[in-house]
């Protein structure tokens, strides 16, 4: 048996379950069977896998891709000073979401940063990053749109469009259709959204009313030191 799972990641064929203890275990599923063991870098705090690769992340910036096929390292992202806190793949471009909410997309067949990375995600307004909610969530509709969740926010990034100016508000006014950040206000506490279709999205939603009530009445009467 499997203790201390803290992900599980699973597609059409395999289960990824990653445990406490950095190892993330590799199962087919028809037939079930363990087909191997990852002895990820300690302190491993997250995986996302496709069906050609399999990504992890630990607590000190290290992002390693491996290739599903054979459980093998294939490369290893530059390391970024804050930990990787969401990935996600799309063919071969891992986009990763680090906790000061500085965005990254990486071409695994070159093996460096796309160059949407470096003329665009590079360029993001300040607002964005001053934002206090991390990224929880990502992954891309189309090759040309990526979905950026926290948990106020839902946010949708296009390639292809120059990125506004530097001191651009982006959460506080109507985003022009010009800008490639379009942002949804309409939900909070954001706890998780998924792409179902091409039209249609899964959204779970805290209300901060269900938050309010869960408080301790000390808390909701606002008496603090009581």
């Amino acid at each position: 048996s499997i203790t201390n799972i803290i992900q599980l990641r699973f597609n059409s064929s395999s289960l990824f379950a990653l445990t406490s203890r950095s190892q993330l275990y590799c199962f087919s599923i028809s037939p079930y069977k363990l087909n191997h063991i990852i002895s990820c870098l300690s302190s491993t705090l997250r995986c996302e896998i496709s069906s050609k690769y399999i990504a992890t992340a630990d607590r000190y910036g290290h992002v390693v891709i491996y290739l599903n096929s054979t459980y093998s390292i294939l490369t290893q992202l530059p390391q970024q000073t804050y930990q990787c806190t969401a990935m996600s793949f799309c063919s071969d471009r891992l986009a990763c979401a680090y906790a000061n909410r500085s965005l990254i997309e990486y071409d695994i067949q070159q093996n460096e940063y796309s160059d949407w990375t470096r003329k665009h995600l590079t360029r993001m307004p300040l607002q964005w990053f001053s934002e206090r909610s991390p990224i929880i969530n990502l992954f891309y509709d189309t090759k040309d749109k990526l979905f950026v969740i926290d948990s106020t926010y839902l946010s949708i990034i296009e390639r292809g469009k120059r990125m506004p100016g530097t001191y651009t508000k982006i959460f506080n006014t109507t985003n022009q259709t010009s800008s490639p950040i379009h942002v949804c206000k309409q939900f909070k506490y954001l706890l998780h959204v998924t792409l179902l279709s091409s039209t249609q999205v899964f959204v779970v939603e805290l209300l901060p009313s269900i938050v309010e009530q869960c408080l301790p009445p000390a808390l909701k009467r606002k008496r603090f030191g009581t």
